[in-house]
């Protein structure tokens, strides 16, 4: 069955949110699910997702951070206003990432979801004028709409390759932290 790994080693979303987290992208799953086909599961990770191209893998990292910019300099900046980034939409490996900055878990999930929307519909901005969790503005008073829910019932079933070395960045980037190392970033 395929899977979402949220991806969180630096341990920035509390236990509790992620509760809230996983059991609002089940929701959104569940109510994007084709009938007789497996729904997809959502899950937070701490050892090595391996992904398939029917999976999904989203990195949640610190506001103003990004793993994106690791594997694609000219990606946008995670400080240019947006509260995370997939990229490229095109048939390259792609990232996703949502920059934590302390959202609600519900707000978060809804996050995580408008990415995973970039990443398995494969469009960049012009995806914005679909509505609801695709707007630009994703927030708590946004909810997923018919149109979300119709687009993304066939992209869940369509293969995206994902570009996973983000993992051993960030576990880099933990060992420092745990470590005491406060000036190591290996993030852009």
């Amino acid at each position: 069955m395929p899977e979402v790994y949220i991806y969180d080693i630096l341990e920035k979303v509390s236990a509790s949110d992620k509760a809230v987290v996983t059991r609002n992208l089940n929701d959104y799953l569940s109510r994007c699910a084709t009938k007789g086909v497996p729904v997809m599961r959502a899950w937070w990770w701490s050892w090595d997702p391996d992904p398939s191209g029917l999976d999904i893998l989203v990195y949640v990292v610190p506001f103003g951070k990004s793993v994106v910019r690791k594997r694609y300099i000219k990606a946008p900046s995670p400080i240019s206003g947006h509260d995370g980034l997939t990229y490229p939409t095109n048939n390259q490996p792609t990232i996703s990432e949502v920059y934590y900055s302390g959202q609600d878990p519900e707000t978060l999930a809804k996050l995580i979801f408008h990415e995973m929307m970039h990443m398995k519909l494969r469009m960049g901005n012009e995806m914005h004028s679909i509505g609801g969790l695709a707007s630009a503005s994703v927030g708590p008073d946004t909810d997923l709409t018919k149109p979300n829910i119709e687009r993304m019932r066939p992209a869940l079933r369509q293969s995206v390759q994902q570009w996973t070395d983000g993992i051993e960045i960030l576990r880099q980037q933990k060992a420092a932290i745990d470590a005491g190392d406060t000036l190591t970033d290996v993030l852009e």
